[in-house]
C-alpha cells in the first residue's frame, strides 16, 4: 500500500486529476554515487492510468540496485511542460529554507510541498510551467544558495546541474536500496517548523 503522505497522492489529486490526457514521465535507475546514475530507463504513463496498484507493481518489480524516480517533464497535447521540483541540502525543516525560497513561492503563486526522503528534503509545486520558465526556475534555485546572509547551500547545485544536463529534474519515489532510509513522506506541521514530535 502506498502511504497517504507519499507525493504520489498529492500529484494525483492536485494536478493529474484535472489533466487526464497528461503523460507523466518516470524512470527506473541505478545510482552510482556523487549524484551520478549508472543506468536510467525512462518510461511514461498517461495520468488516467496512474494508480496505487501501478506504483506498487513498479516498485515491487525493481531490481536489487534500482530505484524509481518521477520526472519534472510531462507532456500535454504534444507540448512539453515541467512540474517544478527541488532537492534541498543542509536543511531538516521548512523554517530553515522558507525565507530563501519565498520569492519562488510568490513567483509561482503556490507554497512548496515539503517531503522528507530519508536523506534530504524534496520540494514540489503541483502545477505546470512551460520549458523556458522551468529553466528560469532552475536559475532561481541556484540563486537561493547565495552565501551573503546564510552560511550553507540549501538547494543541491549538482542536482540542478544534472537537471539541466538531462532536460528534466527527478526525485525518488521508492525505497529499494540500502542507501535510502525511507520513501518520501509529507512533513507534519511540527516537523516543518522544527518542533519535536512526542
Amino acid at each position: 500500500m502506498v502511504r497517504r503522505d507519499h507525493p504520489f497522492w498529492h500529484m494525483k489529486s492536485h494536478l493529474l486529476a484535472t489533466l487526464p490526457n497528461l503523460v507523466l514521465e518516470y524512470s527506473v535507475y541505478v545510482y552510482r554515487g556523487y549524484g551520478i546514475t549508472e543506468s536510467r530507463k525512462v518510461c511514461s504513463i498517461r495520468a488516467e492510468e496512474l494508480s496505487e496498484e501501478w506504483l506498487e507493481d513498479r516498485i515491487g518489480n525493481l531490481g536489487d540496485k534500482q530505484e524509481l524516480a518521477v520526472h519534472s517533464r510531462v507532456q500535454v497535447d504534444s507540448k512539453i511542460f515541467h512540474v517544478p521540483m527541488i532537492d534541498f541540502v543542509n536543511a531538516n525543516y521548512y523554517d530553515q529554507i522558507q525565507r530563501r525560497i519565498q520569492h519562488i513561492n510568490d513567483k509561482l503563486g503556490q507554497e512548496v510541498w515539503i517531503y522528507s526522503s530519508g536523506r534530504s528534503l524534496h520540494g514540489y509545486y503541483f502545477l505546470l510551467i512551460e520549458e523556458a520558465r522551468w529553466l528560469e526556475f532552475l536559475g532561481s534555485l541556484l540563486l537561493c544558495n547565495s552565501r551573503g546572509e546564510f552560511p550553507n547551500e540549501i538547494v543541491d547545485s549538482r542536482w540542478v546541474g544534472h537537471s539541466l544536463d538531462h532536460g528534466f529534474s527527478a526525485l525518488r519515489w521508492s525505497q529499494n536500496t540500502e542507501r535510502h532510509q525511507a520513501a518520501p513522506s509529507l512533513l507534519t506541521f511540527d516537523a516543518l517548523h522544527g518542533r519535536s514530535v512526542s
